[in-house]
C-alpha cells in the first residue's frame, strides 16, 4: 500500500527543486520552502500548489529558504544568509528584520516571544521582534556553525553544532555544557526530544543518537542496526513515541522500546529518495 502523498512542485530549468523546510499551519496549508527562482510554496487542502511571491530585495542575494518558524499570527522565514522575514496570515504582507545575524538556518523562540538565532563565529544572538532590536550577544566555545536551536519543556536551550556535539545553553545564568556523542566529526542536523529525557539526535553521516544527558547513555542508530542511510537530516517523533528519520536513500521509524527499524522507500511509495 502507499503510505504517503506525494505533491509536484515546481521546476526551474536546470534546476530540480531541492526542499529544506515544512510547515502546516492551523488551516491546513502546507508550506514549503526550498531553493530556486520559486522558493516558497503553499500547498492547499485540495492537493494544488501556487507559488507566493516574495518581494524582491535588490540588496541580497539570501539563497534557499532554510527555516520556517511559525507564531500565531504568521509565519517567520529565514533564508541562508542576510535575509529574515515575517509572512503576516492575516494581512497577506512580509515584513523583513534585521538583525545582527547573518545566517537563519535554525531559529528558537522563547515563552517571552524572544528569538534566538547563530550569529556567526560563536556567537548566538538574541532578538526582540516587537522592538525590532537585538538584545544580547552569547558567547560559547566551541566555535561551530548552529545547525539546530530549540527550547526543551523546562525552558533549555539546545544547539546542534559540529564534531558530533551538543551544547545546553541554561539562559537564566547563560552556563552551558556541552556533550560530544562520538569522536567522529558529523553535524547534528536536528534534535527530537524523547521520552524519560532522552534526546534524538540526526547526525549527517553518523546515523541517528539515542543520548540521556544525565545518565551519558548513548545508543547508536546506523545501517548496522537497519537504519536505511547514515546521512540523516531530520528527526520527528509521532504519537505513538516512534522516531521518524528522513536520510539520503527513504525514511526509517525507529521503535525507542524495541529498537526495530522499520524502513519506507519507493516500494512503499516514496516517489523520492533524499
Amino acid at each position: 500500500p502507499d503510505y504517503f502523498n506525494s505533491y509536484n512542485l515546481p521546476e526551474t530549468r536546470n534546476d530540480k527543486p531541492a526542499v529544506y523546510c515544512i510547515f502546516k499551519d492551523k488551516n491546513k496549508r502546507i508550506w514549503v520552502g526550498m531553493r530556486g527562482e520559486q522558493s516558497l510554496i503553499q500547498i492547499t487542502s485540495d492537493n494544488t500548489y501556487k507559488v507566493v511571491k516574495l518581494p524582491d530585495y535588490k540588496d541580497v542575494n539570501p539563497g534557499a529558504i532554510r527555516s520556517f518558524t511559525p507564531d500565531d499570527d504568521g509565519i517567520w522565514i529565514g533564508f541562508f544568509r542576510d535575509l529574515f522575514l515575517f509572512y503576516d496570515f492575516n494581512t497577506g504582507e512580509f515584513n523583513r528584520h534585521f538583525t545582527e545575524s547573518t545566517f537563519f538556518r535554525s531559529v528558537a523562540i522563547d515563552k517571552e516571544g524572544i528569538m534566538y538565532l547563530w550569529k556567526g563565529d560563536n556567537n548566538l544572538n538574541l532578538y526582540n521582534p516587537d522592538l525590532k532590536k537585538s538584545l544580547q550577544q552569547v558567547e560559547f566555545s566551541p566555535q561551530s556553525p548552529v545547525y539546530k536551536l530549540l527550547f526543551d519543556n523546562d525552558g533549555f536551550l539546545w544547539a546542534g553544532i559540529n564534531q558530533s556535539g551538543i551544547i545546553r545553553f541554561d539562559t537564566a545564568t547563560w552556563k552551558y555544557d556541552v556533550f560530544f556523542l562520538t569522536d567522529r566529526n558529523y553535524n547534528v542536523e536536528d534534535i527530537c526530544f524523547g521520552e524519560n529525557g532522552d534526546i534524538w539526535l540526526a547526525l549527517l553521516g553518523g546515523g541517528v543518537c539515542q543520548f540521556n544527558p544525565e545518565t551519558g547513555k548513548k545508543t547508536f542508530y546506523t545501517t548496522a542496526k537497519g537504519l536505511t542511510n547514515n546521512v540523516t537530516y531530520s528527526l520527528l517523533k509521532d504519537k505513538t513515541g516512534h522516531i521518524w528519520v528522513s536520510t539520503n536513500t527513504g525514511i526509517s521509524n525507529i521503535n525507542p522500546e524495541t529498537g526495530i527499524v522499520r524502513n519506507f522507500g519507493i516500494n512503499e511509495g516514496l516517489k523520492i529518495t533524499e
